[in-house]
Order: C-alpha cells, then sequence, then structure tokens
C-alpha cells in the first residue's frame, strides 16, 4: 500500500510561484504519477490586484502564465492523470467579485479558502499579528464563515490555523467558538483539511506533534480542534499542501490516520468544483 491512508489525490500543490516552494509545475506531475495518485490539483498561493507580496504569493501579473502551464500539464498528462488548476486564497468580502472572476475571466477550476491573513484596501492583517486575542479569532471566523458560505470554495485549508495565534492556551472557549465553522461547512459541502504540511513542521520545528505551542511555529494539525469533529458529518480531506515534489515520496500519513480513526472523522478524497 502507498501510504497508510492510500492517498491518490492531492488538491493542494504549490509552485516556485509563490516564492517559497520548490519546483516547476511538471516536476510535481511526475513526483505523483510515481507515487500512484490519481488526480492532482493545484493551488498555489494566489494572487491579489495591486499588491505584491514577495515570498508569500505570485504576482497578479504571472497568474495567466501559471494557468497556462497548467492547462498544457492536463493535455500532455492526461493519459496518466487528472490534473485541475485552481488557487489558495484568503477569503475577504470586499474582494468577492474578484474570487468570481478567478472561476470565470480565468477558468480556474476549483478554490482553496486558506486563511492566514485578512485583506483591507491591498493592506494585510496577518491572523498571528494578535497573539491571544479573541477579537481576533471572532475576524477569523466571521470572514472564514463568509467564504463558506460564498459558494465559489471547494477546500477550506488547515481551518485549525488560527490556533497558532493562542501561545499561551487554546482552552475549551476558543474550540467552542471554532464549533460554528463545523455546521457551515455541511451546510455548503465543503471539506474541512487536515494538512500535512503544518504536520511536517511541526516535526521540525517542535519536535513532537505533542509537543506545547510555540509563537511563529506551525503547529497544526492540532488534535484538540480535530476531537471537536469526533463523529461529525463534515466532510475532512486530508493534502500534502506540497512545497516540494519530494512530498510525493512514500509518506507517512500515520497521525492523519490516526485522527480520523480516533474520531471517526468523515473521510473524502472528493471535491466539488464550484463553477458559477
Amino acid at each position: 500500500m502507498k501510504n497508510q491512508l492510500d492517498l491518490q489525490v492531492n488538491f493542494h500543490t504549490h509552485t516556485y510561484r509563490c516564492g517559497h516552494a520548490q519546483g516547476e509545475a511538471e516536476e510535481y506531475v511526475l513526483a505523483a504519477i510515481k507515487a500512484g495518485y490519481k488526480r492532482l490539483g493545484f493551488s498555489d498561493h494566489g494572487p491579489f490586484p495591486n499588491f505584491i507580496q514577495p515570498g508569500m504569493r505570485m504576482n497578479f501579473e504571472e497568474l495567466e502564465n501559471y494557468v497556462k502551464d497548467i492547462d498544457s500539464l492536463k493535455e500532455k498528462y492526461k493519459d496518466q492523470i487528472e490534473i485541475y488548476c485552481g488557487v489558495e486564497i484568503e477569503f475577504t468580502p470586499s474582494y468577492l467579485d474578484y474570487y468570481k472572476k478567478l472561476l470565470t475571466d480565468y477558468h480556474l477550476d476549483y478554490l482553496v479558502m486558506g486563511n492566514h491573513l485578512m485583506m483591507n484596501n491591498a493592506e494585510c492583517l496577518w491572523y498571528f499579528e494578535r497573539p491571544n486575542s479573541i477579537e481576533n479569532l471572532d475576524d477569523y471566523i466571521t470572514n472564514s464563515i463568509a467564504g463558506l458560505k460564498s459558494g465559489l470554495f471547494s477546500i477550506f485549508a488547515h481551518p485549525d490555523i488560527i490556533l497558532n495565534s493562542f501561545t499561551d492556551k487554546c482552552d475549551k472557549e476558543i474550540l467552542n467558538k471554532l464549533k460554528i465553522l463545523e455546521q457551515v461547512a455541511i451546510e455548503n459541502d465543503i471539506p474541512l483539511e487536515i494538512n500535512m504540511q503544518g504536520y511536517r513542521e511541526k516535526l521540525e520545528k517542535c519536535g513532537s506533534v505533542n509537543a506545547p505551542m510555540f509563537n511563529n511555529s506551525y503547529c497544526y494539525p492540532y488534535e484538540s480542534y480535530w476531537a471537536t469533529l469526533k463523529n461529525s458529518k463534515v466532510k475532512v480531506i486530508v493534502s500534502l499542501d506540497a512545497h516540494n515534489p519530494s512530498y510525493f515520496k512514500d509518506d507517512n500519513f500515520g497521525f492523519a490516520k490516526y485522527l480520523i480513526e480516533k474520531y471517526n472523522l468523515n473521510f473524502t478524497q472528493n471535491i466539488q468544483l464550484k463553477k458559477i
């Protein structure tokens, strides 16, 4: 068996264009084929118009060529693997028309909502800039709910990433507030993502998946969050969040498998492509 989940799809894949991943798109395709994947979705960090963020996301001017590159790979490898083109991008209500444009004018197959920051008039506020702030958590939840309800997103990436901002503790009040995301995701048929890049970073920076929280460290996936979804109907997808083609080598998905089995999570390998 290829891995402990027999994972055959990955809809969360980056390329060199975001500035913090390595490798051309074709290198990821070849690595995924070699590893036995059946479907591969590219979701590099999407740009915002008139906004440059080096090392975090591609520039807006790169978007057209990004789509062309992926579309050419779809045709080239169509007999070996299904390829999809999307972006991972933060949701802010004022950019609603822009998200629609990504699906229509740029013909993207899907959008991944990955809420690292909140956009405001071409300025950004990272959700980790206000540690231990309930107001910050409320902003994250409000924008995430609006994104889930927009009908434009196919995956909610690392919904537990906000817990990184709570460097002191993660108590029941915080987890109870996040529970609302579960029901909204169910109502809109959007899978919540167990993110294996976070797992990899956690091992590297913290030494153990059970390590205490460290400021400025990737500590998701948080078991305490996934425990709140025990026996839930909400769909759960596992993603590599690949930033290097080497991620497609035989990998250990033991922690994701552990979470899925211990809490009877509703594991899926399918997403709905949201078209408007």
